[in-house]
């Protein structure tokens, strides 16, 4: 599991692996390069709102990261799972929604946004 995930984000999977009796697994779609630096959001002048454009363009692209979750998902179908879900949240949760699709691997995909 990357460090890079708040302890919060951590807290979440385990309560919902516990109540579900499940695995959940936390990949980290921004490897190798890392999430946008914290301190650094919101934008707070121009160069940081250039940084996070190109962060959502590169690293972050939804359409990348859509086919990481979506291969991700047909690799637990490969290796024997009988259910797949996925959830996400805010970033993380268009890119989830994205991969329900006809041909998704997911029994289910849901978003957690706090807005």
């Amino acid at each position: 599991m990357s460090t890079r995930f708040f302890p919060q984000t951590q807290q979440g999977a385990d309560i919902i692996a516990s109540a579900l009796k499940a695995t959940v697994y936390m990949p980290d779609f921004f490897e190798p390069d890392g999430p946008y630096p914290i301190e650094k959001f919101p934008p707070k002048n121009d160069q940081d709102k250039r940084d996070l454009q190109a962060f959502f363009a590169g690293t972050a692209s939804p359409p990348l990261a859509i086919k990481k979750l979506v291969d991700f998902g047909k690799a637990l179908r490969t290796s024997g799972a009988k259910k797949v879900a996925a959830y996400g949240f805010c970033w993380g949760g268009k890119v989830t929604l994205s991969s329900g699709t006809l041909s998704t691997p997911f029994d289910a995909v849901a978003i957690v946004h706090p807005a």
